[in-house]
């Protein structure tokens, strides 16, 4: 597992997460997610890609930074390895 989120969902506890793929304890977490990253017009900011994220959902980083900035309420239970990251 690369990296795993807490997230208050709906009023509970649910957990996103990533093996090879975006996955979740809740299919409607998801699918919220995929949601919000497809309606997500994408920011121009100062990090390497040059936008915060986009509505690629295959794409490890731009999943993380979508979760870190869709959901107000989480918690990181594992934080992805940071060579992986670009910052």
């Amino acid at each position: 597992m690369e990296f795993e989120i807490e997230v208050i969902f709906e009023d509970k506890k649910e957990h996103l997460f990533w093996t090879n793929k975006l996955e979740s304890t809740s299919v409607q977490l998801t699918n919220d997610l995929k949601n919000k990253m497809a309606r997500h017009i994408p920011m121009v900011v100062t990090e390497p890609s040059g936008i915060d994220f986009d509505d690629d959902i295959d794409d490890m980083q731009n999943v993380y930074d979508a979760i870190l900035n869709i959901y107000p309420k989480i918690k990181i239970i594992k934080e992805p390895p940071f060579e992986n990251l670009i910052y």
